[in-house]
């Protein structure tokens, strides 16, 4: 191969794969010098670059000998694969450089530079690039699509995207423009982003085409190409045009179809907004969600909907909608909780309501006349209703009886013979006013023919009582046990009558109701 280097005395060529850059130094031969061969490190390109085709390619090396300067080194370029190579070298102090320009053909290369002292020792090093073949770019027009449907009397947009790997900046391409878009001002160049955009105006109802070509430096090429047409694009005269014409028309047939009417719950799509019989519907109706499945729905959780959604009911009365047993007309339980949904709990109408009673003297004990239905216990009630005056904290079943004419412990019964005061009384069948003791009555208050005295010894006989007197009639009046002593209003005095002459001495005397041994009336 041939390269063309430069050198700081002039451009030189060098046949082969070598190149000298100058005149070998002197050399003592009388002297033995230990050398150091020449060091060589590539600085560019990396190892494995890669470049486009057509792009500059440029050598750069740092060579140092210790013993040399760099004016007494020759250099050697060995390039593989072998091929007729233009360069230019230049050197700059310790760097050498070697531009090979813009003309390498496609390939994977590899170059080797060897620096070599005057004593013969040389230092090498390679490096690998490769030269990448130019790609064509790419064209493909995005608006408007193949067979399109573009409205008549507006404008017709174009956009076009080029893509080209081999380029850093994408508008140096070139664009070449066919068919209809001379009816616009398209442009020769892409964006820097590759996309090219213009409008065809005054289009015409019909068919057209539209075609573009990209061109890039090295000459290569790519096309795209579409047919598209010009259509009338309101059929239903509703001032909107046909979504498949780039319009919000869904149904172009329809004038009650466009997005300017109100959705109704009718199965149709009928504001255009894909979606039919959304909840935003002017008849839609309003869904509680009812989680319990009892058929009644919670107000604060709902949607709007045309159809009924699942898990969803249209009443809004549902006061626990985690209950099933809770609902508007549930029955009603003493159980801390609103069943019935009514707004109130446990309320007098459950249906384990308990009947409590007023307890007005608080004895514990209800009155029956006095209720009240309550699932809890209301203040002043009980569960008892037994007590027969509820005005007398004394006055309730079991208490105590009296004598006084209160019926105390509501057995239906007043001043009982049980009455804790009761008397006893005894029969006086003589009406003396002494009853007999053997003849009893437990009473409160006194039966007819007893007295509350128990001393009578005789009650067949009134005059025989205590506090009758006594008479010598062989009977014990007075009750005291004795019959006819000496007390007795009847009783005799008797006169000793010691010397029995029947006359009795005045001075010694014996009361008795009958005549004493030795005693006499005289």
């Amino acid at each position: 191969m041939n390269v063309m280097a430069h050198t700081r005395r002039g451009i030189i060529w060098v046949g082969s794969l070598f190149l000298s850059v100058s005149g070998l130094g002197c050399v003592d031969n009388g002297v033995s010098v230990k050398n150091t061969p020449p060091e060589v490190v590539f600085s560019k390109p990396s190892d494995g670059q890669i470049y486009r085709e057509r792009e500059e390619v440029f050598l750069s090396a740092t060579v140092r000998d210790k013993e040399d300067p760099m004016v007494n080194l020759q250099v050697q370029w060995e390039i593989s694969p072998d091929g007729d190579l233009q360069g230019e070298q230049t050197i700059s102090g310790d760097q050498v450089n070697l531009n090979l320009g813009e003309f390498l053909d496609p390939g994977d290369y590899t170059v080797t530079l060897t620096a070599i002292d005057p004593r013969g020792d040389n230092g090498s090093d390679t490096v690998n690039f490769t030269v990448k073949p130019n790609e064509p770019p790419t064209a493909t027009l995005l608006v408007p699509e193949e067979n399109d449907k573009v409205v008549f009397g507006g404008a017709a947009r174009v956009f076009l995207q080029v893509e080209d790997p081999d380029e850093y900046d994408l508008n140096d391409l070139e664009l070449q423009w066919g068919g209809a878009a001379a009816l616009g001002h398209p442009p020769a160049q892409p964006n820097s982003d590759g996309s090219a955009e213009f409008y065809l105006l005054d289009l015409d109802l019909g068919l057209y085409s539209l075609d573009v070509t990209v061109i890039d430096a090295l000459g290569a090429t790519a096309s795209d190409s579409v047919l598209f047409e010009v259509v009338y694009g309101d059929k239903d005269n509703d001032g909107f045009i046909d979504v498949e014409l780039g319009g919000d028309d869904c149904d172009d047939f329809d004038e009650a179809v466009n997005p300017s009417v109100d959705e109704v719950c009718n199965g149709i799509d009928d504001d255009c907004d894909g979606i039919a019989d959304e909840g935003d519907a002017v008849d839609a109706s309003t869904w509680y969600r009812d989680s319990d499945a009892d058929t009644y729905g919670d107000f604060y959780t709902s949607q709007d909907a045309c159809s009924k959604p699942a898990g969803y009911v249209l009443d809004s009365t549902d006061c626990d909608d985690n209950d099933v047993a809770a609902f508007p007309g549930a029955t009603e339980y003493c159980d801390g909780h609103d069943d019935d949904c009514d707004g109130q709990t446990d309320e007098d109408d459950a249906l384990d309501v308990s009947t409590w009673y007023a307890d007005t003297d608080s004895d514990g004990y209800g009155n029956p006349s006095v209720i009240k239905e309550s699932c809890y216990q209301p203040s002043g009630f009980v569960t008892n209703n037994t007590d027969c005056d509820d005005q007398d904290a004394n006055t309730y079943p079991l208490a105590d009886e009296y004598c006084d004419g209160h019926d105390d412990d509501c057995d239906g019964h007043i001043d009982e013979d049980t009455a804790l005061d009761v008397s006893t009384w005894y029969a006086d069948l003589d009406s003396d006013g002494y009853g007999d003791a053997s003849v009893a009555d437990i009473d409160c208050y006194q039966p007819t023919g007893y007295v509350a005295d128990n001393t009578d010894c005789d009650d067949t006989e009134a005059s025989t009582n205590p506090g009758a007197s006594e008479y010598c009639d062989g009977h014990d009046d007075d009750c005291d046990g004795s019959v006819d002593e000496d007390s007795a209003l009847d009783a005799s005095t008797w006169y000793a009558d010691v010397d029995s002459d029947s006359y009795g001495d005045a001075s010694n005397t014996d009361v008795e109701c009958y005549q004493p041994s030795g005693y006499v009336a005289d």
